[in-house]
């Protein structure tokens, strides 16, 4: 399971830095939207036979989620400060994610 979470979130990283960084195509935001909310329901089903933990767990999937978002629309209004702040918190949030699923699965 946790080899599917992992590979969720690289995909999800992928597919988001893509979109925002790379190749500025309505089909690839839609992708990203539709992948980050795929990610948190995944998130919270595959945890679901834990306790309050998966609570947290999701809310940091849709802290990444929403951070992603906030990353798309400060690159649009060309923030580069922001964007590397919210590039870092998006990694180590997504680490988070990883560790704290390895540790409770």
């Amino acid at each position: 399971m946790i080899i599917l979470i992992i590979l969720l979130v690289m995909m999800y990283l992928i597919i988001s830095y893509t979109s925002i960084y790379m190749i500025n195509m309505r089909l690839l935001d839609f992708l990203r939207i539709i992948l980050g909310a795929v990610f948190v329901v995944f998130i919270f089903i595959a945890l679901m036979h834990l306790g309050t933990i998966k609570f947290w767990i999701t809310l940091l999937a849709l802290c990444l989620f929403l951070n992603i978002e906030i990353s798309n629309y400060k690159f649009k209004f060309n923030d580069k400060k922001a964007k590397l702040i919210l590039d870092l918190f998006s990694i180590m949030t997504a680490l988070m994610i990883i560790v704290l699923c390895a540790l409770y699965l």
